[in-house]
């Protein structure tokens, strides 16, 4: 099994996997702030380049996980 293979989600390989899925949708009546908005394009630009690693840091309560989501559905 290759690295690729081992690092895929019901058969989309990892990097490919925002682009082939769209079956998640954030519903929130909040919008990104514009730091969210770029940790979102420089995320999801991570990803389809194929890096392995990235680290997105902030206090609690600063995002992150609606950033995440946001990178998800993207």
């Amino acid at each position: 099994m290759s690295r690729t293979e081992e690092l895929s989600y019901k058969g989309v390989a990892y990097g490919e996997a925002l682009s082939k899925s769209r079956e998640f949708r954030l519903h929130s009546r909040f919008e990104a702030s514009p730091d969210q908005r770029r940790a979102i394009r420089e995320l999801t630009k991570g990803i389809r380049d194929g890096e392995r690693d990235q680290v997105l840091l902030g206090v609690t309560g600063s995002g992150k996980t609606f950033t995440m989501a946001k990178v998800i559905e993207a």
